[in-house]
């Protein structure tokens, strides 16, 4: 799946240089790797920390735009300038998170790709638009 979403978002031009998942074990288990594309990553990560982790303890998608500015950010690729997690949420519980990091300042967002954030729930009313500063 992660590899297809890859492929997908590229043929849009969005230059995505990761996309992957974190699983989650339970609520107070750090988020684990599952599968992806792009450059390793962490194993493991906190609730609250970076894009993703951030994502997983609000329980909603968070886009951020300009990601060097963002207090959270993991750098994963040198060229990154925006980053998208959507966690999957049912009945309160994160059951897994999608990230997705772009080379485009402005090329991730529920708007922009629908076809690749339907099957997790994600709508445009959910969206929070985190600032930068975290």
């Amino acid at each position: 799946m992660a590899a297809l979403l890859f492929q997908d978002l590229n043929v849009k031009g969005n230059e995505v240089a990761w996309a992957g998942f974190y699983l989650v074990e339970a609520p107070e288990r750090p988020l684990m790797l599952g599968p992806f594309q792009g450059p390793p990553v962490p194993l493991t990560l906190g609730w609250g920390q970076s894009v993703a982790g951030l994502a997983a303890r609000e329980r909603s998608v968070q886009l951020i735009h300009g990601v060097k500015s963002f207090s959270g950010y993991l750098p994963v690729d040198p060229d990154t300038r925006s980053e998208a997690a959507v966690p999957l949420v049912i009945e309160s519980r994160v059951l897994t998170l999608l990230d997705v990091q772009s080379r485009q300042t402005d090329s991730l967002g529920v708007e922009h790709n629908a076809r690749a954030f339907p099957f997790l729930g994600a709508s445009q009313e959910g969206v929070k638009r985190a600032s930068p500063q975290g």
